[in-house]
């Protein structure tokens, strides 16, 4: 028998916003539209599911830059819509996790309050707000390991510390974590050759 696919949405910084092109213009007969790109993370996981799982291009909600209490006050509100189509012939569609309520959110943030020294605890905090905002929505949150960096050069011995605390917290609240900073870790905790997320190249 048929069953629909489990629809997976993300929430984070940069690094979900390249996900997706937020507005591009196509042909006038379009108007504005929503693209994938090259380095879509969140499309490739759920294309590894064999078709049981998709990502939903209008459930991606990523800042640049921000913090995570940044994010959690950036989530756009459940009546949030995106218009598409061309001038005089144009519908709107829900936009962002709380309209759209996928399954499951991937939930990857951090890197930026790493780069602003702000404490562990105060991050972890955030994120964990998150996941509640999150199940709130009505879906469930997976929380994601921050990732290896290339510079500063704080990164190599904070990013360990907050992935151990990000994951003894989802323990704590009973949410999903997953390690993606081992397989990228070239050992010094900068990424493995030709792995570097760097705007512009194949990551």
């Amino acid at each position: 028998s048929l069953r629909p696919g489990l629809k997976f949405g993300a929430l984070g910084d940069s690094i979900t916003r390249n996900t997706f092109t937020p507005t591009s213009r196509s042909q006038a007969a379009l108007g504005d539209i929503l693209a994938w790109t090259d380095r879509s993370w969140t499309s490739w996981a759920t294309q590894q599911t064999d078709r049981l799982a998709f990502c939903d291009i209008y459930a991606l909600e990523g800042y640049s830059g921000q913090r995570t209490d940044q994010i959690l006050g950036s989530m756009l509100p459940s009546s949030a819509v995106f218009t598409v189509g061309a001038t005089g012939n144009t519908f709107t569609i829900p936009l962002g996790i709380r309209a759209r309520r996928p399954n499951y959110v991937f939930v990857m943030a951090g890197t930026n309050d790493v780069t602003q020294a702000v404490p562990v605890a105060t991050g972890v905090a955030n994120i964990r707000a998150l996941w509640a905002a999150v199940k709130s929505a009505g879906s469930t949150p997976i929380a994601i390991s921050l990732l290896p960096r290339n510079a500063p050069a704080l990164f190599p011995e904070n990013v360990p510390v907050w992935n151990a605390a990000i994951a003894a917290a989802a323990a704590t609240d009973g949410v999903h974590f997953i390690d993606v900073y081992t397989n990228c870790d070239n050992g010094s905790g900068a990424f493995k050759s030709g792995w570097a997320y760097i705007n512009g190249a194949t990551d």
